[in-house]
């Protein structure tokens, strides 16, 4: 069979052998891999002007199988600048001088990356470590 001829049940069945779920010489792929293939498989088949047999609900349902099989799916690591805004909120930096060094226009974003932090380290935190300390005896 050549790969033009490949219909929906075909595919399908790629993608259980690239999942490890069926019986196969395909070595066994992270399900981002397989899903990775299936884009560009589609995409080759649409650029032929074929239809997609990627498309099918069948061989969604697969992958959606083949990423139960295999694991959790991959999460997207944070942006690094995520980590240098929690970083400036703890060096007492304000909103402003933050949004201005990194060119941020939405202070919305800079507070929700701060938005942890505010909650360990804000008037609410500081008059609750008072109190604890106060009814421990500590100045």
């Amino acid at each position: 069979m050549r790969a033009i001829d490949a219909d929906a049940e075909m595919v399908a069945g790629w993608v259980r052998a690239l999942a490890g779920i069926d019986a196969s010489t395909e070595k066994v792929r992270a399900a981002a891999t397989i899903a990775r293939y299936l884009v560009h498989v589609g995409w080759a088949y649409r650029m032929a002007g074929l239809d997609d047999p990627t498309a099918a609900p069948l061989v969604r349902i697969e992958l959606k199988a083949a990423r139960k099989t295999l694991g959790t799916r991959q999460r997207q690591a944070r942006a690094l600048r995520f980590g240098v805004a929690q970083d400036n909120f703890v060096a007492g930096e304000s909103l402003p001088a933050i949004m201005q060094a990194y060119r941020w226009r939405d202070p919305k974003t800079v507070m929700r990356y701060g938005a942890k932090l505010a909650a360990k380290s804000g008037a609410s935190a500081r008059m609750a470590a008072r109190l604890s300390a106060s009814a421990t005896g500590e100045s």
